[in-house]
């Protein structure tokens, strides 16, 4: 092969080499991407599904003759943890179609391509992780209260 049929387009290689190499990126990308989502998925689905299981298990335990304060606050903890659910599932889904946006083939091969920074999309994904942090930590506080109250009675 002659330096004539190598373009810097292709940084030196073949169109065909640069296709094979290229093909590698982008599917090694979609395996590590898919793997990272997978690995998040379940432990958040851990993390929230403890959340439900404290919370509903404490109902259990109390009973519907306890006191009615920590029954209060232990059904708020059951729908926080469903609001908890729901952003991290909203979340999950704007950081996979923003990973989408940004593993297109062509922003690969050329950073021309590459999309730009979008205000809203990123105001939207900071949002709900923000929402599943905040709706989390207040249904742990609703089945701290919750305890304090049983406690206190």
């Amino acid at each position: 092969m002659d330096d004539s049929e190598r373009s810097e387009k292709y940084n030196g290689y073949t169109k065909e080499e640069w296709q094979i190499i290229v093909s590698h990126i982008i599917n090694k990308a979609d395996r590590d991407r898919t793997a990272a989502a997978e690995y998040v998925s379940k432990i958040s689905a851990w993390m929230i599904g403890q959340l439900f299981i404290v919370n509903a298990g404490a109902i259990t335990i109390i009973g519907v003759n306890g006191d009615k304060w920590a029954l209060l606050f232990f059904a708020l903890g059951i729908l926080l943890a469903l609001a908890c659910s729901l952003s991290a599932w909203f979340h999950a889904v704007k950081e996979y179609e923003y990973s989408d946006l940004i593993s297109d083939p062509k922003a690969m091969i050329d950073q021309r391509f590459f999309p730009k920074p979008d205000e809203k999309i990123e105001s939207t994904r900071t949002n709900a992780y923000m929402a599943t942090l905040v709706f989390g930590i207040l249904s742990i506080a609703a089945f701290a209260i919750g305890a304090i109250c049983i406690l206190i009675n």
